[in-house]
């Protein structure tokens, strides 16, 4: 970014090299909604304070208030108003507030900053309803801080939290997770935006506490750490209530990570699951409560996506990376959970389903499939587990005759899908097997081959994928050993 960062002789301080991501779609978010999405109670009193209540190294506050605008013009009952910006910087450390003063004196600046020695907690309870962005990012889990920010965010105010405890939310430690999220994980290969659901939740039930409400307005997940940004109402207890329609608890199986949704929150009915899964009859596993509402604000990414090619005063390195996640996160935000087609194919003991043929099964059924931003194998659809089902009865018959499969299919009896003659040549030959013709006999044979409504031939929706997964989402690490260090 824009803001030049130096080390005090003698002093220790935590910096993060790892998180630059992070950095700069936290300086996207905060200037787009200081621009488009300032709360009333703001512009009324001229002011928007933006706080980064654990500054470490004090990077993140410079970047603040160097790359946001001075002012930003909104209109309040008619008349064009100058908001004027003021950022603070704070820290429980007396080594990190040496150095954020003494690179506070080597900025140009041009906004009002503060930078203060406190307890974060403390801070904000001092502070009720003063910030309009309040930002958390700690060494670990947000949990502990949450309440506080809560109470200093003014009506409106957004709230950008960061946790980089991904061995925790990803399962590997379930009764430490509850410990710190009052929540169970899921230990399956949707991990990622299960733990993304997970914070949102544990925000969610501090919202309610307080009888607020929450927007969520984007959030990711990148390397071993995740970010969330919501918007906070504290106005309406309504919302509040109708809130808890998105806590829930999930069923999912380890073997093939099917899942189902189970109990509501805060319901007096009683929602019963299965004890087995639904698509491979193994044991299924609980965890939750996590946020099944929507990840993102459609008309607030659009904004982000604006303003990321836009004129403004923000410097990102990470532009192609930012702008790839939320080409993703604008199709999937609404989509609950992901499934893993590799994992699945593996759990029935099969060479992975050729994704021509399940994208155009699915289009034929006229479902949804979309690819996730959380997993580069992993896609979203609101598909049921009998059709999964019977595609892989399907394609377990082709590699079974196509001698890619010597497993027996034990999974109960599961309805053909009938195909036209040349489409089933043709999935064959794109999927690699020899012998089409003696195959494509052999199914007609046993009355596979038929009129078909399915068009499994067209390979349309292949494109749509192609071109959301071209831009680069998913890279190599930079550096060997690129990930979470120990603190020092």
């Amino acid at each position: 970014g824009k803001a030049k960062l130096f080390s005090v002789d003698g002093t220790k301080v935590f910096y993060n090299n790892t998180q630059i991501f992070n950095r700069d779609q936290s300086m996207l978010a905060a200037h787009t909604f200081l621009k488009y999405n300032l709360p009333n109670d703001a512009i009324y009193r001229n002011e928007c304070h933006v706080l980064d209540a654990l500054s470490a190294s004090g990077l993140r506050a410079l970047r603040y208030s160097q790359e946001l605008l001075t002012e930003y013009q909104h209109t309040f009952k008619e008349e064009q108003r100058q908001i004027k910006l003021f950022v603070q910087s704070n820290d429980y450390s007396a080594d990190a507030v040496k150095n954020i003063e003494f690179n506070k004196q080597n900025q140009d600046q041009k906004v009002d900053f503060e930078v203060s020695l406190k307890d974060a907690n403390l801070l904000l309870r001092e502070n009720k309803d003063k910030f309009s962005v309040v930002d958390l990012d700690p060494y670990g889990n947000p949990s502990f801080f949450v309440d506080a920010a809560l109470h200093g965010l003014i009506s409106g105010g957004m709230l950008a939290a960061t946790a980089t405890d991904g061995l925790i939310t990803c399962g590997r430690q379930p009764i430490e997770c509850f410990m710190r999220y009052q929540a169970v994980p899921a230990h399956t290969q949707f991990c990622q935006e299960f733990s993304v659901r997970m914070v949102l939740a544990q925000i969610a039930l501090s919202c309610i506490k307080q009888r607020f409400s929450m927007n969520v307005l984007s959030c990711f997940h990148h390397a071993h750490y995740l970010r969330v940004f919501v918007q906070i109402d504290k106005r309406s207890k309504q919302k509040s209530q109708d809130m808890m329609q998105n806590l829930v608890n999930i069923a999912y199986c380890k073997n093939c990570g099917w899942f189902e949704k189970g109990q509501i929150m805060g319901s007096t009915e009683l929602q019963c699951v299965n004890q087995k899964c639904a698509l491979c009859g193994h044991k299924n596993w609980n965890a939750g409560p996590a946020w099944s509402g929507m990840l993102g604000d459609e008309k607030f990414i659009s904004n982000l996506q604006k303003e990321i090619d836009g004129e403004n005063n923000l410097k990102l390195s990470q532009q192609k990376l930012i702008r790839a996640q939320l080409s993703y996160l604008k199709n999937e935000f609404d989509h609950f959970l992901y499934f893993d087609i590799t994992k699945i194919c593996s759990a029935f003991h099969l060479c992975t389903l050729n994704q021509n043929v399940l994208l155009n099964y699915l289009a034929s059924l006229k479902r949804k499939i979309i690819p996730t931003c959380f997993s580069v194998s992993g896609a979203k659809s609101d598909c049921t587990s009998e059709e999964i089902r019977e595609i892989l009865w399907f394609w377990w018959n082709l590699m079974h005759k196509a001698g890619k499969c010597k497993q027996a299919w034990d999974f109960g009896e599961v309805k053909k899908i009938i195909v036209e003659k040349e489409d089933l040549k043709q999935i064959l030959q794109v999927s690699g097997v020899a012998k089409i013709d003696e195959i494509a006999k052999e199914m007609q044979d046993e009355g596979w081959v038929g009129e078909s409504t399915l068009d499994l031939s067209s390979f349309s929706k292949q494109e749509q994928f192609k071109e959301i997964r071209s831009q680069g989402l998913f890279e190599a690490n930079p550096e060997k050993n690129w990930g979470p260090k120990k603190m020092q």
